[in-house]
């Protein structure tokens, strides 16, 4: 198991390039890749964000040399720090997560996915779930949905949305199927 000491050396030192836009003790979860598949290392980073309160979402597109432009999600999340998370699917594409499963009531997740196509990077899918502990059988509560194909099922049912998935700055929150 790394230190947390070690954890943040690490961090500092993954993101010295970035330093005049990303405080390391902000950062919750970060990841590199080559996202856009341009041959150039990118990074994906979930930050605290005080304004909101939340965590704020940044891609840093590389554009060689150690020098980067980033690329924000205008969202916010609002998960507790150590249950966002990060990662990278088999099909390069990022997948962000969070959710409430501890003490209370309402227990939810959702997860959003972003695709580079055409270009930008796309909102390319969603997927949430949610119960109610009170009542978890008549209240339990999924949506799944590939933006790109426009297909998906809420609650098991099959539904389609538009196809072609939402750029990142277009993105105001789950289709309205979902909510």
């Amino acid at each position: 198991m790394l230190k947390p000491a070690f954890l943040a050396f690490m961090m500092v030192a993954a993101f010295a390039s970035l330093a005049q836009t990303v405080d390391p003790q902000k950062v919750i979860r970060a990841i590199e890749g080559d996202f856009n598949r341009d041959g150039r290392i990118d990074r994906a980073v979930l930050m605290e964000d005080a304004d909101s309160g939340g965590a704020t979402f940044v891609i840093f597109v590389g554009n060689g040399g150690g020098k980067f432009r980033s690329v924000k999600l205008p969202l916010s999340f609002y998960g507790a720090p150590e249950l966002l998370d990060l990662r990278v699917t088999k099909a390069g594409s990022l997948e962000i997560s969070e959710g409430h499963f501890g003490g209370g009531r309402y227990a939810w997740e959702r997860t959003l996915t972003l695709s580079y196509r055409k270009g930008q990077f796309l909102i390319s899918g969603f997927t949430s779930s949610s119960f109610d502990r009170l009542d978890p059988e008549s209240s339990y509560a999924s949506c799944n949905v590939n933006l790109l194909t426009g297909k998906g099922k809420v609650r098991g049912e099959k539904i389609s949305v538009k196809a072609g998935g939402i750029p990142m700055d277009q993105w105001s929150g789950p289709p309205a199927e979902c909510q």
